[in-house]
């Protein structure tokens, strides 16, 4: 296998995420019956392959306010984030076995998130820098909450945040939560702009919600993969003309490899990882790599697009809406032959 993979990394095997004993010859049943070759022909893309550049946000979005759009094994609700109704929805009588979820960080993105140059970004649809601190700790509590409330005992959190507001999330985390496990660093390539030293990490709260026990397959071991709690991955809003196409779409987008990786962290294989902050949808993208199943939701319409060509330029296949089975291409097609606005109904 070794050979074949290193030729090819596309088709490798996250072996780290099988109990399996090699030294023993121990397997799992998710081992009989096949042969290596045949496990990595199976298996999913690399995460570092995922195209991290994406369609800009359309002008007149296929999705409305509701829509629930199935994506292969994923679910993307235009929804919000601080409805539990919209999470009951959204998973049905599933639980999720990870979250992992970028809320907006209350600071405005023009001159912070992207610096000062050529690219603008809209503001976000909520939280984008307009709101106080207790009104910004009561947003987190109550949409953190939401999202703990769907989990299974033992599922681990996944909670990015600006330094500005390490405060308030502590206070929410802590509401939300059960536990404050770690506190991880994603570590840029270049610092932005916007602030007394340029920014060059961002934070990752490490929760675990209740007292079960949760999935931990980078302990030490025979199995164990070497991860600490500074990650480094270059950041989409790095410096370089590669980076330009980047910074046209949502403009805090994480690497899709940073995600796949804490995804693997701390789920299984076929389990549910929970985003209620989709935006351009890296989450269902690293969940689409990992072979997990995605539940997102996602306020604006027009990111619910992005998502959703997202996954399709990357997979090749067809979201459709739940309630009717229409394809999103002729969804869109609909709305952009009547002209229809964004906040129209269905």
């Amino acid at each position: 296998m070794a050979g074949g993979c290193a030729q090819n990394p596309r088709y490798s095997v996250a072996l780290a995420e099988f109990p399996c004993s090699w030294k023993s010859g121990k397997c799992p049943q998710a081992f009989r019956g096949f042969t290596f070759n045949t496990l990595a022909r199976e298996s999913a893309p690399d995460a570092a392959e995922a195209p991290d550049l994406v369609p800009e946000p359309p002008e007149v979005p296929a999705t409305r306010h509701g829509g629930l759009w199935l994506l292969g094994r994923h679910r993307l609700l235009c929804g919000d984030a601080r409805e539990a109704a919209d999470h009951a929805r959204l998973l049905g009588d599933e639980r999720a076995d990870l979250v992992f979820t970028d809320p907006p960080y209350n600071v405005p993105v023009d001159g912070h998130v992207c610096g000062l140059g050529a690219i603008r970004h809209r503001e976000f649809a909520m939280a984008s820098g307009e709101v106080s601190r207790e009104a910004f700790t009561a947003f987190l509590t109550v949409t953190l909450s939401n999202a703990a409330s769907v989990c299974r005992d033992g599922a681990i959190g996944f909670v990015c945040m600006d330094w500005r507001h390490m405060r308030e999330l502590l206070q929410a985390g802590d509401a939300a939560f059960t536990e404050l496990k770690n506190l991880c660093v994603s570590n840029k390539t270049y610092g932005g702009m916007g602030t007394f030293y340029r920014s060059k990490h961002e934070l990752v709260f490490v929760y675990k919600v209740g007292a079960g026990p949760h999935t931990n397959s980078f302990g030490l071991g025979d199995s164990g993969r070497y991860r600490t709690n500074v990650w480094d991955y270059p950041g989409i809003s790095s410096i370089g003309a590669d980076r330009e196409e980047a910074l046209a779409m949502h403009p805090t987008v994480k690497p899709t490899a940073l995600v796949a990786d804490a995804i693997r962290d701390c789920s299984r294989r076929g389990e549910v990882v929970l985003d209620g902050f989709g935006g351009s949808g890296t989450t269902l993208i690293a969940a689409e790599l990992s072979g997990r199943r995605a539940r997102l939701i996602e306020y604006d319409p027009a990111y619910c697009d992005v998502i959703v060509m997202r996954w399709e330029q990357l997979t090749g296949k067809r979201a459709t809406l739940a309630d009717t089975g229409d394809a999103f291409e002729d969804v869109r097609e609909q709305r952009h032959s009547l002209q229809v606005g964004p906040e129209a109904g269905r």
